[in-house]
């Protein structure tokens, strides 16, 4: 819970600064519908990131946190970074970073727009649910890390909610079955 309190305030303090620059980060379910027990994603993807960029900066690695606004809801499972454009998965060597990925040998990214990872989740409990990154920009590893510019802060949160499991359909044999009794028990009545 404090993670998460944490992530809120360090998003609500981001907004207050946003004017400087433009940068969007997108949080988008794989479902609209999500039901307990089901599997679902995240993908997380930047926009406008070369906004108030040097024009000859590139983009060469990544690295955020996961917030889970109510753990009783959900199971974080993992995270893919994207590959292409990125060409290694950290999230695994480093201490205190949840999913980070870097380009590697060779140029960065110099497009505005491009996925980060796609974060996987099961569904445990029903209710609506706060997901979201952030990331700490005192840790040299968080944040979106360019070549000469400084990190930018990837922090964002989004709402999910998780339905109830539902009732099972009818299976269409007990419909046949049950309509089938009557004629059953005439038969048998008239022998």
């Amino acid at each position: 819970m404090k993670t998460f309190v944490a992530a809120m305030a360090a998003l609500v303090l981001g907004l207050a600064s946003a004017g400087v620059f433009a940068m969007g980060i997108s949080l988008t379910p794989s479902s609209s519908q999500i039901r307990v027990g089901d599997h679902f994603n995240l993908l997380v993807g930047v926009n406008d990131a070369r906004d108030g960029v040097y024009s000859a900066d590139e983009v060469i690695a990544f690295g955020f946190d996961v917030a889970i606004g109510n753990p009783l809801l959900v199971s974080w499972t993992g995270a893919e970074v994207a590959m292409p454009p990125f060409s290694d998965d950290l999230s695994a060597d480093l201490i205190d970073t949840g999913v980070a990925g870097l380009v590697g040998a060779g140029p960065g990214i110099t497009d505005p727009a491009f996925t980060l990872a796609v974060l996987h989740f099961v569904a445990t409990g029903e209710g609506v649910l706060d997901l979201g990154i952030f990331s700490n920009l005192g840790d040299l590893n968080e944040g979106l890390i360019y070549v000469t510019e400084a990190a930018r802060d990837l922090t964002a949160a989004t709402q999910v909610t998780i339905q109830g499991a539902g009732q099972a359909p009818l299976p269409g044999t007990l419909v046949l079955l049950i309509g089938g009794l009557p004629w059953l028990v005439r038969r048998v009545r008239g022998r």
